[in-house]
């Protein structure tokens, strides 16, 4: 993991208030505090890449990939 990216979990962690023992948690009204769901996850995928303006298909698994790959190469 790139130093950058500790930093931003760092800052992430910090700004939370709570004693979940998930990472990520979710932020709406009828979940709230409780892990991302699979579905939840493959539409903030969806989202972030739209918004990114990418064409190509992307879900959690490539990420999860590329960033598996990104480690074996260091």
């Amino acid at each position: 993991m790139s130093q950058q990216a500790r930093d931003k979990l760092v800052v992430y962690l910090k700004a939370r208030n709570d004693d979940n023992d998930y990472l990520f948690i979710s932020l709406s009204n009828n979940s709230y505090g409780q892990r991302l769901s699979r579905n939840s996850v493959e539409e903030l995928v969806n989202k972030y890449k739209k918004l990114a303006g990418i064409k190509k298909k992307v879900t959690p698994h490539t990420l999860r990939h590329s960033f598996a790959t990104t480690l074996i190469k260091k």
